[in-house]
């Protein structure tokens, strides 16, 4: 069962997190979206959810393979004039 200081807790976190979202411009959409997902994960896994997990993906595949890899590498250590671009101004 949950202690009701924790779940107190919880709600006090989540409406910070919903004002911190208010002070930084947070669309409305936003911030209700995070605050359905807070609440199902809070119905899925209740105070477990509060452990911090993981930031790394379950999976991530390369976006190039080692060919296109290689060539983009290639096209990077060009100097922007190779494909036409002025330099910049100075500013002083």
């Amino acid at each position: 069962m949950r202690n009701n200081e924790q779940v107190k807790a919880v709600i006090s976190n989540l409406v910070a997190c919903v004002r911190s979202g208010l002070a930084t411009g947070t669309s409305a959409w936003h911030r209700s979206q995070a605050m359905r997902e807070a609440t199902h994960t809070w119905q899925q896994s209740g105070l477990a959810c509060l452990q911090r997990g993981s930031d790394r993906p379950l999976s991530a595949q390369p976006l190039l393979d080692s060919t296109q890899a290689t060539q983009m590498q290639a096209i990077l250590h060009q100097s922007p004039r190779a494909f036409g671009l002025q330099a910049q101004p100075v500013e002083s």
